[in-house]
Order: structure tokens, then C-alpha cells, then sequence
């Protein structure tokens, strides 16, 4: 049967997450279970991840498949899944998050007539510290029509959740078009994964469903405090390469480069406000950030300028020795 959905799911060393995810396809009904295949990509696992994944491959072959390589990261690992899928569109899942069944029955009937290049969703996050679920939503007045990236970020507030890792799917033909590879080896290459290939995307459907359920509350992920000041190097790898995709603007879809500029921009601020108000070594941080931001000027002056006033403010934090709890705090007054 023609595949309508590939899941790709990076697998590093993920024996005490996967069956959760694995077993959270196996709640999709057959009528649209049968639609979809679900990759593991073993990135070099050394535990117990490949003899999970294999009892589901082994017991339903047409739809577990694994595909083994040396590990090189987690883009590597949606490189090579993109690769090897079949399916209409595709989506990636992490081994440590898992589905919402009854929303994956939602997108697999919306995806059999769809021709967008990029659709845009909700999705859940799951706090594992607090055992409580949040919902993030896309909102659009008409679900019916199609999007182009200018029309979509005149509605930023309504629909910026969708714009990320866990909301956006890619068709595959227009993925594999592009001739497009993630960077390797490196963290927060979901960034990049949500921006320069959306960028290409001239029809975008957006829909308000939540079929990702992402966990949260570990220490040990990347978007921990300790993490991000030690995978400070990735992120300016990430942020390099996406200034150096953005010299071809000029090819990109209507309002590419809008989001392409905000996106950066998002970007650039969190690893000023990690290196200049998370890091306790004051002085390292702000080395770090004095390097990003002559980086920046070199490569694109423009996204430095726009950049330039939340740099000085996180600099005179820094001096001030002001915390980012107390910078998150003044932020929340500002917001209500």
C-alpha cells in the first residue's frame, strides 16, 4: 500500500523512552494506521533502542522499519530518514516524545487530499516533574485555505507555536527538492530544520491539531540551563549556517525572508541571553556573546542591527549581574 505519512524517529540510546513512543502509533486505527510506516533510525545506539524497535518491525513489518548508521547526530539521523521515506509527508518524532492517537487519525485523513508544501500544527508538551499536559495551538481564521510565510507572519501570535520543530510537517517531494541536509554533529539543529526549508514553502496549510506530545522537565535535555551554556559552540555553528542560507533570499517563497530574519533573530537573542545572564562565568559569557555578535556583523550587518539593542541590554545585564529568572519575571510584568 502507497504510504500517506512517514514518521522518521532519530534513536540514540533511547531504550527508556522508545516503547512509550512506539506504542503510542499502535492506538491509531487500522483504517489509518495502515496508511503510515514508522522509521527508527538507530544513530549508532549502544543500548537496548534496536531490540525495541525490532518486536514492533518484527510484528509489523509493513509499517516498523529500522534503518541502521554510524551515529552523527540528530540531523544526520532526519537526513538519512528523509532519505529512506515513502510516504507522502513526513514528520519527525523524537524516541523521548510520542503522539496523541486521536489526532494522528485527524492529520492522516487531512494528508490523503493534501497538496501543501508545509503544514503548520498545534502540539501538546507533557511536563514529567509536574505529570501535566499544555496545549499549544495554531489559529487561523480560515483552516480551509492555503498560507504563504507573508500572510503567516502578519498573524505571528496567532500561529508561532506551530512554526517549530514539534508543528511543522514537510512534503516530502518538496523536502527531497531542495536538495536540502541538515547540519551534523551539532545541537539545535531543529532550528534550522524549522526555518530555511519552510522558507522554500509556497503553500502552507495551517490546521489546529495536536498530534505531537512533547516531554518536559527533564535536566538532561537540551533545553536545560547546564545544556545550553555547554552547547553554547552548536547553537553559533547553527546560527552561522543560517545567516549563510539566508545570502539566498532571493529564492525563497513570499515572505521567506521575513520569516527567515525572524527566526534568525529569535535565535540570536537566546544565545545572548544564555551566554550573558545563564552562564556564571560573567566574564566567559560575555566573550562568547563579543564573538557571536562580531560574527554577525561580518556575515550579515543587517541581522546585527536588528539584533544590536537586545545585545546591549543583555550586556548591561550582565554587568548588573542581573539572573535571567529575575530577566524572565520583569519580562512576565511586561507581558500582562
Amino acid at each position: 500500500m502507497k504510504k500517506i505519512l512517514s514518521i522518521i524517529i532519530p534513536t540514540y540510546n533511547a531504550e527508556k523512552y522508545l516503547r512509550k513512543c512506539l506504542e503510542s502509533f499502535g492506538k491509531i486505527r487500522e483504517e489509518e494506521w495502515r496508511k503510515c510506516e514508522i522509521l527508527v533510525i538507530n544513530d549508532g545506539s549502544s543500548d537496548d533502542s534496536v531490540n525495541i524497535a525490532k518486536e514492533f518491525a518484527e510484528e509489523q513489518p509493513e509499517i516498523f522499519k529500522i534503518v541502521h548508521k554510524e551515529n552523527g547526530g540528530h540531523g544526520s539521523a532526519i537526513n538519512v530518514g528523509v532519505r529512506a521515506a515513502t510516504g507522502k509527508y513526513f514528520k519527525v518524532v523524537d524516541a523521548d516524545d510520542w503522539v496523541d492517537f486521536q489526532d494522528a487519525e485527524k492529520m492522516i485523513r487531512l494528508l490523503e487530499t493534501e497538496t501543501a508544501d508545509a503544514i503548520i500544527t498545534g502540539y501538546w508538551t507533557y511536563n514529567i516533574v509536574e505529570k501535566a499536559r499544555k496545549q499549544y495551538d495554531v489559529n487561523v481564521a480560515d483552516e480551509s485555505r492555503y498560507y504563504n510565510l507573508d500572510e503567516l507572519m502578519d498573524k505571528w501570535k496567532q500561529i508561532e507555536w506551530g512554526m517549530t520543530f514539534h508543528g511543522i510537517w514537510y512534503r516530502r517531494d518538496f523536502y527531497k527538492s531542495l536538495h536540502y541536509t541538515l547540519v551534523e554533529h551539532v545541537f539545535y539543529e531543529d532550528q534550522e530544520y524549522a526555518t530555511i526549508p519552510l522558507c522554500y514553502a509556497q503553500k502552507i496549510r495551517c490546521t489546529n491539531t495536536h498530534m505531537y506530545v512533547y516531554r518536559i522537565g527533564d535536566v538532561n535535555q537540551s533545553v536545560s540551563s547546564e545544556n545550553q551554556i555547554k552547547r553554547l559552540p552548536d547553537a553559533q555553528k547553527v546560527i552561522e549556517r543560517m545567516m549563510e542560507k539566508g545570502r539566498d533570499a532571493k529564492k525563497f517563497a513570499i515572505g521567506g525572508e521575513r520569516y527567515w530574519q525572524k527566526k534568525l533573530t529569535m535565535m540570536i537573542n537566546s544565545y545572548y541571553e544564555i551566554s550573558l545572564l545563564k552562564d556564571p562565568d560573567r566574564v566567559l559569557g560575555r566573550k562568547n556573546a563579543r564573538d557571536l555578535e562580531k560574527r554577525i556583523v561580518e556575515c550579515s550587518p543587517r541581522i546585527a542591527q536588528l539584533n544590536k539593542h537586545k545585545y546591549q541590554i543583555f550586556r548591561m545585564m550582565n554587568y548588573l549581574r542581573v539572573k535571567d529568572t529575575t530577566y524572565q519575571k520583569i519580562l512576565a510584568r511586561i507581558k500582562k
